[in-house]
């Protein structure tokens, strides 16, 4: 079955950015789209209004420049309820999660877009709504991604693909989410 590699483009209210990256197993690319969807219907519970998924989009991992984007109508903008007086935490505070396919065979994933009722210090102190939605991703990602690892270095390097069987959240992580969306990119002139 052709591999798919699944990404979502997140923003915080003040220009953070971050992206989410899952591979899927599916027949075609269209039935890849149709299950991503899946992926971003139970994200957006666990966001609150101060984020949005900007975009999402799906590509073949065999096939370069294979790109199918949602169809849906960006930018959709979280639907979690968080407690009165909580505020949005910045997007370098995450909660870490295992996936795993094999004793050998893990992926991490940093979870970002959290409010202060969810992470207290180094503390997970998820309020029900938080918790509630959480166990459903938990679940998604354990029935439907798949962990990707090297097999060869290469150039180019050569990664296999196997079945999640768990994913734990393994509690919250300070984790800088790299380099924001939106800044000038390539070669800097010298001034006059």
């Amino acid at each position: 079955m052709p591999t798919y590699k699944c990404t979502m483009f997140l923003a915080s209210q003040d220009n953070e950015g971050w992206t989410d990256n899952f591979y899927l197993s599916d027949t075609d690319i269209d039935a890849a789209v149709t299950e991503f969807d899946g992926f971003i219907t139970d994200r957006l519970p666990l966001m609150g209004p101060a984020f949005s998924i900007l975009w999402a989009r799906v590509s073949d991992v065999a096939v370069k420049g294979d790109v199918a984007i949602l169809p849906r109508t960006f930018p959709l903008d979280g639907t979690g309820t968080p407690t009165s007086g909580a505020t949005p935490l910045e997007a370098n505070t995450a909660l870490k999660i295992t996936v795993t396919a094999t004793a050998v065979i893990h992926n991490r994933h940093f979870f970002r877009g959290l409010y202060s009722d969810t992470v207290d210090g180094r503390v997970y102190a998820a309020p029900s709504w938080f918790a509630t939605a959480m166990a459903t991703w938990l679940t998604r990602l354990k029935t439907h991604t798949f962990c990707r690892h090297r097999t060869a270095v290469g150039p180019p390097p050569t990664y296999s693909y196997t079945a999640a069987t768990q994913a734990d959240l393994r509690g919250p992580s300070a984790r800088k989410p790299g380099r924001p969306f939106g800044l000038p990119v390539g070669a800097h002139r010298r001034g006059p």
